[in-house]
């Protein structure tokens, strides 16, 4: 009887995680795309960047343009990862492992959140790479960018994790260190022992750590503004196996001379033919054209192994002088043969009739950025929407969102912030930064949602002026606000945010007709769900083509599903069919970083510089400086940014792939059970 218990719990637990795996690439095959989709959403919104190190997210075009630019003595460094003999954690396959970093909250500016006893709760994660899948031995793509302050102690976490979902996550390692433990390192790479989730490092019977081991490799950032585009095909690949299903991967030499992974292609079956990639050229080479960048083609096998066909060496400009002379002379087209080397998984034994590569096409374009903009002229607006709708609750009952302190006094400084309520430190917070942008400080402030005059108003000045609703820097906006809620106003409803959308397309169609070098930011304070979503979408829609972008505040703990979907990475489209033609609203949900408000101006305001340069684009301007080139398509060259954080997902197999390990998963189910039984 007890043997027979023992089959059936051991059967149990099999069929359990033969179940797992079944799911698992049953989602693969019919979702991929949506998981993925739900991974890098959920990514975004746990990026929660610490403002003191002033990172990027890497790939992202407002670097040079970014709101928060340092001040300090520092410099920037890229910090790449590679992991060694991960622990593995899953059953029929190797695990899927991507790196979280994080870095400490400094203790001088975020005060002590209740119920925070020890130090879990003062990392806060900076990014994370991409996903790895079957790999104990990954070199990561992705990597991170933080200001390197010399004078500072700057602590920092690396944390393995293995992804199952977009859901479940299954912990391999971690390792604390600084950054100045990391650029200290004479060949520029530190390695370290993974520790487990209690911070202790296990070691097997062999002394090796059980959780592996964490190679960070780190070098200085040279910024550019730069996005290189290659188009290449490969020509007589010969390999000794019945199916190819070849992909690129592309390594840039590290100031030492090791190589570091920067891309991998997508599988491309026999050949490929024409593809076209695209990289920043601090990503491609650290923005240096003369250093040699490596090329490796390999072929991904049936059952998921990779093996490696051969590789070519060549500059960005060296591509470029031979690109130019086949112009000028009518050579060849520029060819690399494909040469090999010592490795295991290598397929061939010698170089010959390995194949070769030949570029089409090799440009480096540089695209404007934010800051050239600003120096060009352009002025930054802001405009102000506050929600009073009844859902607030009166102001002078504590639970209310408007709620103001007595003891209040309204003035900006250290004490005052804190006492000030979510809908004060939001228009503070984020006011505050944009201000430095406005050249007038001239704020149009709005209402919505209360009683004026005896009736219900949607977009009402809050100053009671109809000809004049502009008030001068945030100190006004905040005196104002404070005055208004003195005098007892009835707050009503429903939201609308139309009547506030459409007085902002007003004021910068005016601008426009003007030729003004106007740019508006519609800032809106809102407590929950907007009853008029489709009239929203529509005037969002149609405000793609003006020089508008839209920051939603969500303040209190409602439901802010309507608020995400206006946020929609994929796109907004209207109850029409018509698509917004850039991305230009973005949400954030406050009580997110209650306390924090240099995170929160860092979650709010980090997509605004490549909103306004893409919309500058779109009409096709210029800064000064630049000259409009018609066979460059400018907007495809800016989006590169946006593609590149949605290619931070797992490498996919291919379907028939897939169906191998269908097969062998259901003959190994059979077996397992035969044998029980």
């Amino acid at each position: 009887m007890l043997t027979f218990v023992n089959s059936r719990q051991k059967f149990g637990y099999i069929t359990k995680e033969l179940y797992r795996y079944y799911f698992f690439w049953k989602k693969q095959i019919l979702s991929f795309i949506q998981i993925e989709r739900s991974f890098i959403k959920q990514k975004r919104q746990k990026m929660e960047n610490l403002a003191q190190f002033y990172p990027r997210q890497n790939g992202k075009l407002q670097r040079k343009g970014s709101f928060f630019i340092s001040d300090e003595v520092g410099k920037k460094v890229e910090i790449f990862i590679q992991c060694r003999q991960l622990k593995n954690v899953d059953i029929l396959s190797k695990s899927d492992p991507y790196v979280i970093m994080k870095v400490k909250k400094n203790r001088s500016i975020f005060k002590k959140q209740d119920g925070e006893k020890d130090d879990k709760n003062l990392w806060i994660e900076l990014g994370r790479t991409n996903v790895i899948q079957d790999n104990l031995n990954p070199n990561f793509i992705e990597s991170f960018i933080v200001n390197y302050k010399f004078e500072e102690y700057q602590p920092v976490k690396f944390e393995v994790w293995d992804y199952d979902s977009p859901s479940r996550s299954n912990f391999l390692g971690q390792v604390e260190c600084s950054l100045g433990e990391i650029v200290k390192q004479p060949n520029q790479i530190l390695v370290l022992n993974l520790a487990d989730d209690q911070g202790k490092i296990q070691y097997d019977g062999q002394k090796n750590p059980k959780n592996g081991k964490i190679m960070i490799r780190y070098e200085e950032v040279f910024e550019s503004n730069d996005i290189v585009m290659f188009q290449l095909s490969t020509q007589k690949v010969h390999v000794s196996r019945f199916i190819l299903n070849l992909f690129l991967r592309i390594y840039r030499k590290s100031e030492n001379g090791q190589p570091i992974l920067i891309y991998q292609s997508s599988n491309s079956g026999k050949s490929m033919k024409n593809k076209t990639i695209k990289l920043e050229g601090q990503k491609l080479c650290n923005s240096d054209y003369n250093v040699p960048v490596v090329f490796e083609v390999w072929n991904k096998g049936v059952f998921g192994s990779e093996e490696f066909i051969g590789y070519f060496e060549a500059s960005v400009n060296e591509l470029r002088d031979k690109m130019e002379r086949i112009k000028e002379e009518g050579l060849i087209p520029v060819q690399f043969k494909l040469k090999q080397d010592n490795r295991k998984n290598s397929i061939h034994t010698d170089n010959s009739q390995i194949g070769t590569v030949t570029f089409h096409k090799t440009e480096v374009i540089t695209l404007p950025s934010f800051l050239d903009y600003l120096r060009g002229g352009t002025q930054i607006n802001l405009v102000i929407g506050i929600d009073f709708t009844g859902s607030n609750k009166d102001p002078s009952e504590k639970n209310s969102l408007h709620h103001i302190e007595p003891s209040s006094n309204n003035m900006l400084n250290s004490l005052s912030i804190n006492s000030m309520n979510q809908y004060q430190r939001a228009i503070y917070a984020v006011g505050k930064i944009l201000m430095e942008y406005d050249q007038d400080k001239l704020i149009p402030t709005y209402g919505f949602g209360a009683e004026v005059d005896g009736e219900v108003r949607h977009a009402f000045p809050l100053n009671r002026s109809e000809s004049n609703p502009e008030l001068f820097g945030i100190q006004s906006v905040l005196d104002q606000y404070k005055q208004f809620l003195s005098n007892h106003p009835r707050f009503s409803g429903p939201t609308y945010f139309a009547p506030l959308i459409e007085k902002c397309m007003a004021q910068a169609q005016q601008s426009l007709a003007e030729k003004k070098e106007d740019y508006f930011v519609l800032l809106i304070l809102t407590d929950g769900i907007i009853h008029d979503m489709e009239q929203t979408k529509r005037l969002i829609v149609d405000c793609a083509r003006l020089p508008i972008s839209i920051i939603i505040v969500g303040v209190g703990g409602a439901n802010f599903k309507d608020m995400n979907e206006l946020d929609g990475d994929e796109g907004l489209q209207d109850s029409r069919g018509k698509l917004a033609q850039r991305d230009l609203v973005q949400f954030v949900e406050f009580k997110k970083f209650e306390g924090n408000d240099i995170l929160l101006q860092k979650e709010v305001l980090q997509e605004l510089p490549d909103q306004i340069v893409e919309y500058y684009l779109l009409s096709k301007r210029l800064p000064e400086g630049f000259e409009y080139q018609p066979h460059i398509n400018y907007i495809e060259f800016t989006r590169i940014i946006q593609e590149e954080k949605s290619n931070k997902m797992k490498q996919s197999n291919s379907p028939f792939q897939m169906f191998i390990h269908a097969i062998i998963i259901v003959a190994i189910f059979i077996i397992i059970t035969n044998l029980i039984f």
